[in-house]
């Protein structure tokens, strides 16, 4: 049965949680709202932690979203601006606005090569954490090992302690080849 953490339950958690992000001294908070210390500790650590990090990400991706919405203001200010220029014959302005919503949209682009290449490394580092990569290794390197017969896995296996042992003495010699009499 898990057990419930004694800060999250307590009725100044809100007190308890300014006072940790604030700086406040543990023992002291721990004394003041009458709480052992390991648990406060442990809530710091594992909700407060874990807390302020979402509400990063979030403002993160708030910021990210107007950054974007920005953006995307440019571009339609900048395509008014492109046809009210065509519409009448000022070319000068015409083409610098095409030149405006060309610099916009290189700049949307490597935006979203950003973002994809930091969605990239997020899965990756995923993968990492689960195993799954290790198990993508060993599944490719067994799949290496299919082509070789009985007897050259054993070879194999035999090079593999001596490199794992450093042993220099240990000789690695393949069996006879076995003749069949007709």
């Amino acid at each position: 049965m898990t057990q419930v953490c004694q800060i999250c339950s307590h009725s100044k958690r809100l007190k308890i949680d300014r006072s940790i992000v604030q700086g406040g001294n543990l023992t002291k908070l721990a004394k003041e709202f009458n709480v052992p210390y390991h648990s406060l500790y442990a809530h710091a650590q594992e909700h407060v932690n874990r807390q302020l990090a979402q509400a990063w990400a979030k403002k993160e991706l708030m910021g990210s979203l107007d950054i974007l919405s920005e953006i995307e203001s440019l571009i339609k200010r900048t395509k008014q601006i492109l046809d009210r220029a065509e519409s009448e014959g000022k070319l000068n302005t015409a083409l610098n606005a095409i030149g405006q919503a060309r610099g916009s949209y290189e700049l949307l682009s490597k935006i979203t090569f950003s973002l994809h290449q930091v969605r990239l490394t997020e899965l990756e580092l995923e993968k990492e954490r689960s195993g799954e990569a290790e198990r993508e290794r060993r599944g490719a390197y067994d799949g290496h090992l299919a082509i070789l017969t009985d007897a050259e896995l054993d070879l194999f296996e035999q090079l593999a302690v001596k490199v794992q042992t450093q042993n220099k003495n240990l000789v690695i010699a393949p069996d006879p080849p076995k003749t069949v009499w007709p």
